[in-house]
């Protein structure tokens, strides 16, 4: 169930923070720079933000976090912030991340949806389904777009349209 993240304010916090530091995270990108955000802003409105959380059977325990970067004046979302919380796969949270984007599109009358990910990321994998389940995919392939540590990243970024390619 997706409700928006300002009832959960600590939760995301919490949960974002740990992320910084987990394993299974290293290949989070949170700004172009990379870590260079240690906490999620809220904003005051969904006007060009909108954020909210997969909640499982347990609501005082947010399952994880999305945010979608709006840009109302030409109908796109610029990019997607998805970041699971719990260390296992969980249905709901696939379900709900599902639903967010295609609401995007349907719900919040978008007329694309972008979002981009490390290409060392291994949910890359699981973009490049969502994004065909839903009528689009990769769009481009920016290398060396990334700094990371010593080195620079891949970037891949994926778009789905309100009319499928």
């Amino acid at each position: 169930m997706i409700q928006l993240a300002n009832l959960y304010k600590q939760e995301v916090q919490d949960g974002f923070r740990r992320s910084l530091t987990d394993p299974r995270c290293q290949h989070l990108n949170t700004t172009a720079g990379g870590w260079s955000n240690v906490e999620i802003d809220f904003a005051p409105s969904t006007w060009n933000l909108l954020q909210v959380v997969s909640v499982g059977s347990c609501p005082d325990q947010p399952l994880g976090y999305l945010q979608a970067t709006l840009d109302r004046a030409v109908g796109i979302v610029t990019e997607v912030m998805a970041l699971r919380f719990t260390a296992k796969p969980d249905k709901t949270w696939s379900a709900d991340m599902r639903t967010f984007l295609r609401s995007l599109l349907t719900d919040h009358g978008f007329r694309k949806v972008r979002w981009s990910a490390l290409a060392e990321n291994p949910a890359c994998q699981v973009w490049d389904r969502l994004a065909a389940e839903l009528g689009g995919g990769r769009v481009a392939l920016y290398r060396e777009e990334v700094k990371r540590g010593h080195g620079w990243a891949d970037l891949v970024v994926w778009e789905v349209r309100a009319q499928p390619f």
